[in-house]
């Protein structure tokens, strides 16, 4: 039952299964009453307008005057281009384009008046291969005094994803909203040229009275925000009827408008969970429908801090209180006894204390829990994060590479345990835990979870990447093909098969690989070709979807393509980490450097990614793990819900 509440003339928040909504956050109330046939009888349905709606630049409501930026490649490429969908016209251009190429750059929205924004949508250029990967938001009420939008528990400027082709729309939403009247988008990436068009979402400040009587304040309703990487189809039956009007909230997923179609909606970010509820807000005729719930096993297990997998010997801090309060101690519950003092307790109280962690392997960091010490009124209310892979040069953790080292919130008493997600997970084998802010003392106790490291090899060496998976942009004569760039390959006795070599010695010079599936690469190694004095000194990654259209890999902080150190001889193999892991399915290495002749092996390691299909289609999830609120007949069974599934003889598909 949904219920809302009145305070006056003006309606105030909303409750849904006891959970309360404030219109402040979510939006006004539609104030009209829809009528709609529903199983032959006439239903009253009260719409809830989710906070959403174009605010106006696509459709032209937003006028010219309305919209600025920092600069304009020319008068074809000004302001007044950069609305969604503008499409290139003669010697119009197909969005708006910067004069210049750097952090300077900024589009601006004036929506006229004070306005709730909850997303923004962004598109490159029309007819040309430009648009912006990664962008900043600002916003502000007068026009004047800016600031960044942020979402974190720091004050960093908010990184948002933006593009990875001319036309695609991307929206992101603004969780939680923002009030202003002008919105500023901050390119800090792109490709080729800053370049994009653009639309804002969201509603007016609600103000207005509601003209709703009394007695259509309640509706039957059901939702909430459960969600996840789902595909969904409508039941495989005659339809009829029409589509009936619901109420509709924040991460409500679009669903389907034909029986066949599959329709895939995809949780950013994803969830970790055991159980997954789909329940429909409108549907056509009946409820009905089969899906799938794409995903992989869940990487937030303990890692061995409480259960002592980690051994005491990997446990070390910067100092210790005494010989009873060292490092060992400082696991998560850990008691106590004669001779201890029930946790970790460092010799000073200054910012350079620190609590390390030697996971024994590269691992996937995702969480983190600590309480403070269990025999005093000492615990760490605040701690930076630190990480390294060799256990001596170590990186702090960010939220997002251009944001501000985080601070993590810490304890307010000595034994509650307070556990962090780690969103943006950490693939290291050394976790060290920077206390700043403490009550009393620095004293600690943890845990670290995550899952094993995302470094296996993906195929190169053990050819499960077979060798018409491997290309490249030209070879010097068969016995150096692309097949044989495997690294530790070697030399046959009638020294052929030794490693790929280029035909020419020129910048237009590439070694690819198809992965055969989407990956999350994180590393890549290289050596020169076996037993002949040629190598490539440095290189540069592109990576792509589609096996199309080609990104380079850059750093977030830099415009340009970064370049990696290759190998100084013929058989060393060096590996280079990927400080931003890539999703891709084809993987371009390019040689800008070599020494004598382009000649190369790889190899490239990382995992599958995570959007296996669970196992609804193929069976593996078992009709006793599907259950529904209830089924039309015993021919339409919750079993019967897999993606794919066909009517079969009287029963409904």
């Amino acid at each position: 039952m949904m219920t809302l509440k009145k305070a006056g003339l003006q309606l105030t928040e909303y409750q849904i299964n006891q959970q309360q909504y404030s219109f402040e956050e979510y939006g006004p109330l539609r104030d009209e009453i829809k009528q709609s046939k529903q199983f032959n009888q006439l239903s009253r349905i009260l719409l809830l307008e989710g906070c959403a709606a174009a605010l106006g630049v696509e459709n032209k409501e937003i006028s010219d005057a309305n919209l600025r930026v920092s600069s304009q490649m020319d008068e074809d490429h000004g302001a007044k281009e950069a609305r969604l969908n503008s499409k290139a016209d003669g010697n119009k251009g197909g969005g708006w384009s910067a004069m210049s190429n750097n952090f300077n750059q900024w589009l601006q929205v004036d929506i006229g008046d004070n306005s709730r924004v909850t997303g923004v949508a962004t598109q490159g250029m029309n007819g040309n291969d430009q648009w912006v990967s990664r962008y900043r938001i600002q916003y502000s009420s007068d026009g004047v005094t800016f600031e960044f939008y942020n979402a974190t528990e720091d004050s960093s400027a908010k990184v948002f994803y933006g593009n990875q082709d001319s036309n695609t729309i991307v929206k992101n939403v603004l969780s939680p909203p923002i009030t202003a009247r002008y919105i500023r988008l901050m390119p800090v990436e792109w490709h080729n040229h800053i370049s994009m068009r653009v639309e804002i979402y969201g509603c007016s400040v609600f103000t207005s009275s509601s003209t709703v009587p009394p007695s259509e304040m309640t509706t039957e309703a059901n939702t909430d925000k459960e969600g996840g990487i789902l595909g969904a189809q409508q039941g495989n039956r005659k339809t009829e009827g029409v589509n009936v009007l619901a109420v509709v909230l924040p991460l409500v997923f679009n669903g389907n408008r034909d029986q066949n179609t599959v329709v895939y909606n995809i949780l950013s970010p994803p969830i970790t969970t055991r159980y997954i509820r789909l329940k429909p807000l409108a549907w056509n005729d009946r409820i009905s429908m089969r899906m799938e719930i794409y995903g992989c096993p869940g990487c937030a297990a303990p890692l061995g801090m409480d259960s002592g997998a980690i051994t005491d010997a990997q446990i070390t801090a910067s100092s210790q209180w005494k010989s009873n309060y060292g490092a060992r101690q400082g696991r998560l519950h850990y008691k106590k006894v004669p001779g201890t003092s029930g946790g970790w307790s460092s010799r000073a109280k200054d910012l350079n204390q620190w609590f390390q962690v030697d996971l024994g392997q590269y691992t996937t960091v995702t969480g983190i829990a600590t309480q403070g010490t269990q025999s005093h009124d000492e615990y760490v209310t605040a701690y930076k994060l630190q990480y390294s892979d060799d256990g001596v040069t170590f990186q702090f953790y960010k939220a997002s590479p251009l944001e501000a080292e985080k601070v993590f919130r810490g304890n307010s008493d000595r034994e509650t345990v307070v556990y962090h997600e780690i969103r943006r997970p950490i693939r290291a084998r050394f976790i060290r835990i920077r206390p700043v802010r403490w009550h009393n003392h620095i004293s600690m106790r943890l845990e670290i979870y995550g899952c094993p490291g995302c470094v296996s090899p993906l195929g190169m060496e053990s050819k499960s990447i077979s060798d018409a998976q491997i290309y490249a942009s030209s070879q010097l004569n068969d016995d150096r093909a692309p097949s044989q760039a495997r690294l530790h390959i070697q030399a046959a006795t009638d020294g052929k098969n030794r490693g790929w070599s280029a035909r020419k010695n020129d910048l237009y010079q590439w070694l690819q690989v198809d992965l055969g599936s989407e990956a999350i690469v994180t590393h890549l190694a290289t050596q020169g070709i076996d037993g002949i004095d040629e190598w490539v000194t440095k290189y540069r990654i592109q990576f792509s979807y589609s096996g199309i259209n080609f990104r380079f890999y850059k750093k977030v902080e830099h415009s340009s393509a970064q370049v990696f150190d290759g190998n100084e001889d013929s058989s060393t193999v060096v590996i280079k980490r990927l400080s931003e892991p890539i999703r891709a399915r084809f993987v371009r290495l390019l040689p800008i450097e070599w020494h004598k002749h382009i000649s190369m092996r790889i190899e490239i390691y990382g995992c599958p990614d995570c959007i296996t299909p669970l196992g609804m289609e193929s069976g593996n999830i078992a009709d006793s793990k599907i259950t529904t609120s209830s089924i039309l007949d015993d021919k339409s069974l919750a079993s019967q819900a897999r993606l794919n599934y066909k009517a079969d003889g009287g029963f409904g598909g």
